[in-house]
């Protein structure tokens, strides 16, 4: 299970060299895209691939989140003056952590849920099929955004 956090630290080094002042915003959506497609193959082969399944879709999972956190830091970090980044930062970690600790504590109440109705490879399916489902608003609301912002940046500056 260590193979996971072993890739993202690797990955985070080499995506944090892609991204820049000027790619940032572009490499938000592919890494929450990346991340949909490796927690989808989690969910749909996770029971059938087993163990070895479940440390593949990690490690495959792994280089979209550091391509999406660091795109994602690097777009917020941009838009704050620099003699607040540091506390504007600090408020981005908080809040990261915060959102893993209540995600893990509603996805942990709807495995359970689930499990207590059916087999635990049912629930496994269901509570990652959950996070896809997330990801997948998450990418759509981000391409939108981009969108709005690039064609009210290209109709002012026509």
């Amino acid at each position: 299970m260590a193979l996971g956090p072993l890739t993202s630290v690797v990955a985070g080094v080499i995506t944090g060299r892609f991204v820049t002042g000027d790619t940032a915003p572009g490499l938000t959506v592919p890494g929450l895209a990346w991340m949909g497609v490796a927690v989808t193959v989690l969910a749909v082969g996770g029971p059938w691939l087993g163990v070895p399944g479940h440390v593949a879709d990690t490690v495959l999972l792994a280089p979209g989140y550091q391509l999406f956190m660091a795109a994602n830091n690097m777009t917020v970090l941009e838009s704050v003056p620099g003699s607040r980044r540091g506390t504007a930062a600090g408020v981005l970690g908080s809040a990261r952590n915060i959102g893993l600790v209540t995600g893990s504590a509603a996805l942990g109440s709807v495995f359970v849920r689930i499990a207590g109705a059916t087999d635990s490879g049912t629930a496994f399916t269901v509570t990652y099929g959950a996070v896809g489902a997330v990801l997948l608003v998450a990418v759509l609301a981000c391409a939108a955004t981009l969108h709005r912002s690039r064609c009210a940046t290209t109709s002012v500056n026509r």
